[in-house]
This record gives C-alpha cells, sequence and structure tokens, in this order.
C-alpha cells in the first residue's frame, strides 16, 4: 500500500478503491505474468525486486522474467483494462523511467543482459545460441575470466539473429565484442587496427570493418573459424589479453 501512494502521489484520493481495481483486472492475466508483475511492482510486498532478484527468487532467467512482464504490461494497456488503471500505468512507466539506471543497472534494456560480475549464467544465453558451435567461444571466455579477476560479461541480442558478448574489465569501456556467425566468431577489440598485419601473418583473417570500433581505431573483422586448432587458440587469447592490459 505505501509503493502505491508513493507511486501515485497526489494524484490518488482513493488508495482502496484503487488497490482493489488492480486486483481484479491483475486475475485476468497469466498466473506467470500476475506473479512477476506484482514482485516487479511489489503490489503485494510493497518491496520492489529487480529482474535479477525476480530471477533468483523464481529460479528462472531474466529474460524470461522480462518477456513476462512486459507481456502483461502490454495486456494492461487494452482498452478494455486501460481505462481503469490508465493512472497507474503512467506511474509505473515514470517510476520505471527514474529508476532504470538503479534498478536495474544490471539489465541494460530488454535486449541486452549484463552480469553484476565475472561471466553470466550459461541459461541466460545458451537457448539463443543453440543453432551454433560454442565450444571454442565457452573456452575464450573461461580462459579470459582465469586471468582478467575483474571481467565483467554481457550479453547483447538486440538485431536478429545476431547475437555478441561484450566485456570490460570492472567497468566501462568495453574491451572486446565477440560475434557469432554460422562458421566462425568475429572479433572486434581494443586494439590499434595495425595488428591486423600481425594476425593475417600468423594465417587469420581480418576484414576491417567500417562500424563505429573500426572508426575509433580498434582491430575489427577478426575472423577465427570454430574449428581453429590450438596453437592458435593461444595466439587468440594472447591478442585478447593485451587489450585488457592497457
Amino acid at each position: 500500500m505505501e509503493l502505491l501512494i508513493e507511486v501515485m502521489g497526489d494524484k490518488v484520493t482513493d488508495i482502496g478503491g484503487l488497490k482493489a481495481v488492480i486486483d481484479e483486472i491483475l486475475l485476468t492475466l497469466s498466473p506467470t505474468e500476475k506473479k512477476f508483475i506484482d514482485l516487479r511492482f511489489g503490489l503485494s510486498s510493497g518491496y520492489r525486486l529487480t529482474y535479477t532478484q525476480i530471477a533468483k527468487t523464481l529460479g528462472t532467467t531474466q529474460v524470461r522474467v522480462s518477456k513476462h512482464v512486459r507481456k502483461g504490461l502490454r495486456k494492461l494497456r487494452h482498452p478494455s483494462r486501460s481505462k481503469k488503471l490508465a493512472p497507474f500505468i503512467h506511474a509505473v512507466e515514470q517510476t520505471e523511467i527514474k529508476l532504470k539506471n538503479y534498478t536495474d543497472r544490471f539489465m541494460l534494456d530488454e535486449h541486452v543482459i549484463k552480469a553484476e560480475h565475472g561471466l553470466l549464467a550459461e541459461d541466460e544465453w545458451i537457448t539463443f545460441l543453440s543453432g551454433y558451435d560454442t565450444r571454442l567461444f565457452r573456452w575464450i571466455r573461461s580462459e579470459l575470466s582465469k586471468v582478467v579477476p575483474s571481467l565483467i560479461e554481457k550479453f547483447n541480442r538486440r538485431q536478429r539473429g545476431q547475437y555478441y558478448f561484450g566485456y570490460c574489465r570492472g567497468g566501462p569501456p568495453d574491451r572486446l565484442y565477440i560475434y557469432f556467425q554460422r562458421r566462425k566468431l568475429v572479433v572486434d577489440v581494443a586494439l590499434d587496427s595495425a595488428r591486423a598485419n600481425q594476425l593475417i601473418s600468423i594465417g587469420f583473417g581480418v576484414s576491417l570493418r567500417k562500424n563505429w570500433q573500426g572508426k575509433i581505431g580498434w582491430l575489427t573483422g577478426w575472423n577465427i573459424p570454430y574449428n581453429i586448432g590450438w596453437e592458435k587458440r593461444q595466439e587468440i587469447l594472447k591478442f585478447m589479453l593485451e587489450a585488457f592490459q592497457q
């Protein structure tokens, strides 16, 4: 109840009536949507939970929590419900904007998931990459986490069919991006693009890209086949670690 007063401010003259309307309309959602929205906005407890906290509490993933919260809110915006809940919906949206950077600093947006520290749990991303060979990637991230104790990993699925991981050391800026393609990984790394010649000399393919990383002088478009040999794996790690040591 205290949360409702805080969210609605002086717009609410009948808190009890609003609570009754909310309870009634939430019953029209699926049990999962209702549960996640309840926890997200603290409707029962009065304490808002982040996506990370909800996921840990219910033993699920941040992606699934976000999906059902957004789906439930879309339903609540339907005219048949929104007439009664319009003030509530507006207040929730405004509160989300104001508290976004604080409450969800590890869930950057609906497309990006960022670990609080270290690596993300595999179940946060593995379903998206079911069609890819992830063995080389698993080795790379594991080795990086051993050598860079402050490593933080994020997973981005912003573009349809385009998945990539970003890595930083303790906090911004990012130092490395790993993109998935059908037969290879494509890497953008915070090294001078002059490194391209060194990689080419030891047998790697490099196609410098005109993305924003390339414009600031990064080595971009470093192609790494999934079936790369052990010796070249060591070269991969050496170059990647160099970016974190700068």
